[in-house]
């Protein structure tokens, strides 16, 4: 709270007002901790939102291995093709 009020050249109290003032009428997000004097911007998210991007997270980390998988694989035949030359 201290480093808003700093922000926009206000005191504490005045800052409060003015951030609930915002609030109110709906321009900004915000949360107030007046006890420990902090202020949120970000919305938590719905459960749902939550699991969602989870899965689109797990979703592209499976497809990284499987390209993983697929390049270790090739580099595999490549090294033996090699290794079958030089034995000629």
């Amino acid at each position: 709270m201290s480093r808003l009020s700093t922000f926009l050249d206000l005191s504490e109290e005045e800052s409060e007002n003015y951030l609930s003032d915002l609030v109110t009428s709906g321009a900004i997000y915000a949360r107030v901790d007046r006890p420990a004097k902090t202020v949120s911007f970000s919305k938590s998210k719905d459960a749902n939102d939550v699991l969602n991007e989870w899965s689109g997270n797990i979703h592209n980390l499976l497809g990284l291995c499987e390209k993983l998988g697929h390049l270790i694989t090739k580099e595999e035949m490549m090294h033996a093709a090699v290794k079958s030359q030089k034995s000629r």
